[in-house]
């Protein structure tokens, strides 16, 4: 057995392939028009992840910008650490 027995390499066999992977490639972006545009792109879903307010003097030190930003001190949306510096600050001017 040779080898254009075992793999048909001629030129209308590479035409077919590309053809099947670009009819694979429309069924694909014809398929992702259907889907929500949320869903469509993860960069969207990045920019509607709560971004953290900072301390009160300036933003957050770490720049936290995912899942880990929730309600903090004063209703404001807080990493754990900025959280945990603002409930200091204020335990330490009450102390004074």
């Amino acid at each position: 057995m040779n080898v254009t027995e075992s793999r048909d390499i001629s030129p209308d066999n590479d035409k077919n392939s590309m053809l099947n992977i670009l009819s694979a490639k429309t069924e694909i972006l014809t398929a992702l028009h259907d889907v929500p545009p949320l869903v469509r792109s993860l960069d969207v879903v990045k920019r509607k992840m709560p971004r953290c307010k900072g301390l009160p003097d300036e933003p957050c030190p770490l720049k936290k910008n995912d899942a880990t930003v929730i309600i903090g001190k004063g209703d404001l949306m807080l990493c754990p650490s900025c959280d945990t510096e603002r409930r200091r600050r204020d335990c330490e001017a009450e102390a004074q």
